[in-house]
């Protein structure tokens, strides 16, 4: 089965992506081009929704974890919502920090956001 890569934008710079297949050698390029975009300095919020990614190789946690990286060095937030038990293993066994940001539903992860913008406006005014 191919990667179904289906993107949707919330506010100006949020966006929720969801990935149905298997993110694999023959797909993670795809899936990167699609996502690169979204990259910019004005995104600051990329929610990926795992409910139908029914398997994750090496190389697309490598996409998930240099996306991850580039979002969070502008000081955005990636979350994972959704996560089948499959690739919650994968993510347990090498890169548990994900689990701090995987979440159930996309309500959950809108409620984490909040208080982490929350948060971080209570600190830039001190």
């Amino acid at each position: 089965m191919a990667l179904k890569v289906t993107i949707a934008e919330r506010t100006q710079s949020s966006y929720l992506v969801a990935l149905e297949g298997k993110l694999d050698c023959d797909t993670y390029s795809e899936c990167s081009e699609t996502i690169s975009p979204l990259l910019t300095e004005s995104a600051n919020v990329l929610i990926l929704d795992m409910a139908k990614l029914d398997y994750l190789s090496s190389l697309g946690l490598r996409v998930l974890n240099n996306t991850r990286k580039t979002i969070e060095s502008s000081k955005g937030h990636m979350l994972f919502i959704n996560v089948q038990p499959m690739v919650r293993g994968v993510f347990q066994i090498v890169c548990p920090s994900v689990l701090d940001v995987t979440f159930r539903s996309l309500e959950e992860a809108e409620m984490y956001l909040y208080f982490i913008q929350k948060h971080e406006a209570g600190s830039q005014k001190a």
